[in-house]
């Protein structure tokens, strides 16, 4: 139920700025990384774990379809840390992002999760322990700050997949409040 009520509110403080014209500098490609923290709630058959993560790096890379919608690849992510070594439940995701207004925007999208050790743990990448599965993201955020062809945004995200098969498949939930920067 919270999770529901946070998505909503954050939307409902936006909504103010309905009404306005679409910024001009939405056509063409963007490019955008942020980094956040949240909470991480991963569940096994064997074990069930709650930890407060943080969440970089996030990237984006879209293409304005009009000047209220944007197809883009999300690479969300959560580190967290299993037996003293740092892992990623991240995603490679499609999602469309919507402006309901000039600086208010709203983004679904579903694609592949995975679970692995983060990057810079992986000494052999042929016994790294790689899980992958489906994932799924919402989001809402807001421009605060703009200038030329970037951006600054603040937003809340709601991510969830499984990742692995059988008794080693994970099951994760991840909220996240973070900054991004987007080029246009």
């Amino acid at each position: 139920m919270r999770i529901p009520l946070l998505f909503l509110c954050f939307s409902l403080c936006a909504c103010w700025a309905t009404g306005q014209t679409p910024a001009t500098y939405r056509k063409g490609f963007t490019f955008g990384f942020s980094a956040g923290i949240g909470a991480l709630h991963l569940t096994t058959d064997a074990q069930t774990q709650r930890m407060t993560t943080g969440s970089f790096p996030n990237l984006r890379i879209g293409y304005w379809l009009g000047p209220r919608l944007l197809a883009q690849i999300l690479l969300p992510g959560a580190i967290y840390v299993q037996n003293d070594k740092h892992r990623g439940f991240e995603g490679i995701l499609l999602s469309a992002q919507y402006w309901p207004a000039e600086r208010w925007w709203l983004l679904a999208g579903g694609g592949l999760a995975l679970d692995a050790p983060a990057f810079w743990t992986i000494d052999d990448p042929s016994k790294a322990d790689f899980r992958w599965g489906t994932g799924a993201a919402l989001s809402t955020g807001y421009e605060i700050w703009r200038r030329r062809n970037s951006s600054l945004d603040i937003f809340y995200r709601f991510y969830t997949g499984r990742a692995g098969a059988g008794d080693e498949a994970k099951k994760g939930v991840a909220h996240h409040i973070g900054i991004g920067f987007n080029i246009h």
